[in-house]
């Protein structure tokens, strides 16, 4: 319920005791306009009535007020203006006011921009309030402000122990290899960020910041190479929630991978801070996902900052490996097929095209020989349900001509890939089947038009 109205006594108060009364019990009531007192009537009606409350500290002050299974929004204070709440509101906590504070403070300990550390706030509160099993590890630290960060959301939100492993050689960036270029294609050691720079000393610099936030006691700084103290630390730290990815370089990005992804939780995240500025760490992420057989849901921060839920991934698996399809997973096989279906389409028109495809795989020799991919987007439920009926139509039409349907291809209904990872997963495939109408992911279409059409017989 959202209470914009008139702004003078008693307007707001009867509005608030309307909202209250036809609220349901998992409810959120946004006020505006609470630096007039009269307004603040009807936020105060709410929190003696039993209601959670909280300010937004904007320019005209905003107010919620919330009970139930309902989370506010969070907010963050202009850190560059210097608040003061009326007199009328004092008593009232205001939103993220105290991490406001903290952030100004890491900003001169940290190079990630403020959408990456909110990301890493975010994704560490989240762990912490879903109370996901592990310790919290940042491969790459510089000064440290970012693990005092992540230090201070376990101070307030956990509810079970956990530590901040910060690993980084405190000495400078090692030395890159040719992959190593930034997004323009300039080599890493013909820019300011190259072998030896970022140096930081422990005592000048993460322990500052640390004991400044009070989370010193919470931090285990780990000092060297990740292909030497990863391998080493690996049982110290145990299981992981939440991991976060600042290597720069290819190899050290491998090295975080190859060394610490079986002890994320698969319930936990991962935050990868260069992927999008140097080339080296985005084709380490991908090398290692051809190396475990999956594809990483990446989630965009900002131009270079993503992040991954492993409770998203999905398998890559081949038909040698598996005698059925996996709902979630990318299934593949000798000849593998792309579609694109508009599924907005008749649904008719829709199962006619795809029966004609199925038909003739049915109708081949090794039908497993096939593995179809389709675009799910932007309804994966209903692209699964048409596809079933295309199925279900062609196996009874064949079975009332006496054919015998001993074996289906694989099929496979991908949705919520971003272009990269359609780019990547074109790349397996032998053939695409046009259709009327389609729908393709953006800037896909002339990797797609490359492919060899498979061809059916009318």
């Amino acid at each position: 319920i959202y209470i914009d109205g008139n702004h003078d006594a008693p307007a707001p108060l009867l509005d608030a005791q309307v909202a209250d009364r036809y609220a349901a019990e998992d409810a959120l009531i946004l006020f505006h306009d609470l630096a007039s007192p009269d307004v603040a009537e009807g936020l105060n009606y709410l929190r003696d009535r039993g209601w959670n409350t909280m300010i937004y500290q904007t320019m005209q002050i905003m107010g919620v007020a919330w009970r139930g299974n309902v989370q506010p929004v969070e907010h963050i204070p202009d850190p560059a203006v210097d608040w003061t709440l009326p007199e009328h509101l004092k008593g009232y906590p205001v939103c993220n006011l105290e991490l406001s504070r903290v952030l100004e403070k890491v900003k001169a300990f940290t190079l990630l921009g403020f959408e990456r550390l909110w990301n890493l706030y975010t994704l560490a509160k989240r762990v912490c309030q879903e109370d996901i099993p592990g310790n919290f590890v940042e491969c790459g630290v510089y000064k440290g402000g970012s693990s005092a960060l992540l230090a201070w959301v376990i101070k307030n939100y956990s509810r079970r122990p956990r530590k901040v492993y910060a690993f980084d050689t405190f000495s400078g960036m090692p030395q890159p290899t040719e992959v190593d270029r930034d997004y323009r294609g300039v080599f890493a050691n013909d820019t300011p960020y190259g072998a030896g720079a970022l140096g930081a000393p422990i005592s000048e610099n993460l322990e500052v910041i640390s004991k400044e936030l009070g989370v010193w006691d919470l931090i285990v700084p780990v000092q060297g190479l990740f292909a030497d103290t990863l391998p080493a630390y690996r049982d110290q730290v145990g299981e992981i929630a939440f991991l976060h990815a600042d290597a720069d370089w290819y190899q050290s990005t491998m090295d975080i991978f190859q060394n610490l992804y079986e002890q994320v939780n698969s319930q936990g995240f991962i935050q990868i801070d260069d992927y999008g500025h140097w080339q080296g760490c985005r084709e380490a992420v991908h090398d290692f996902e051809r190396e475990i057989g999956a594809f990483f849901r990446l989630h965009s921060i900002d131009y270079t900052g993503v992040w991954v839920s492993l409770a998203e991934n999905l398998p890559v698996v081949r038909d040698s490996l598996t005698e059925t399809t996996l709902p979630q997973g990318i299934c593949l096989s000798k000849f593998n097929v792309v579609l694109f279906p508009y599924w907005e389409l008749e649904t008719e028109q829709l199962v006619q095209e795809l029966e004609k495809l199925l038909e003739q795989i049915l109708l081949s020799p090794n039908p497993k020989d096939y593995a179809l991919i389709l675009l799910g987007d932007p309804d994966p439920q209903l692209a699964n349900q048409i596809l079933e009926m295309a199925a279900g139509n062609v196996i009874l039409k064949l079975m009332e001509k006496g054919e015998e349907v001993a074996e289906e291809p694989l099929c496979s209904v991908v949705s919520g890939l971003n272009p990269w990872q359609w780019e990547r997963l074109i790349q397996h495939m032998n053939y695409r089947y046009p259709l009327k109408r389609e729908r393709f992911p953006k800037g896909l279409r002339p990797a797609v038009q490359k492919l060899p059409v498979l061809l059916i017989a009318q």
